[in-house]
């Protein structure tokens, strides 16, 4: 148990794993963020019709970043369900597959 460094006069458990590894990857999560935050600006100043594409292309990354290779598994599911709405376009099988 250790003074807490977010708030001061608390006592805290800084032994536990969650939190110690959320402590460590604290700088990583904000620059993360901000160059997210910079770059969004920068494709919506510039290329405004292309903001889609960066979000789609951060939000492929961040995905592999987080589940590795599953992803494709997925992106499979997804494209599955997408086909099969085109395909049943509205009919009561639909509601079932879906």
């Amino acid at each position: 148990m250790e003074k807490s460094i977010l708030i001061y006069l608390k006592i805290e458990d800084f032994t536990d794993i969650q939190w110690r590894n959320f402590r460590n990857s604290i700088p990583i999560i904000f620059t993360f963020a901000f160059s997210f935050l910079f770059l969004s600006n920068l494709v919506k100043k510039f290329t405004p019709q292309n903001l889609r594409y960066f979000y789609f292309l951060i939000g492929l990354g961040y995905a592999f970043y987080l589940h590795n290779i599953k992803v494709i598994f997925l992106l499979f599911i997804l494209l599955t369900n997408f086909i099969l709405t085109k395909i049943l376009n509205g009919g009561r099988l639909l509601t079932i597959s879906t």
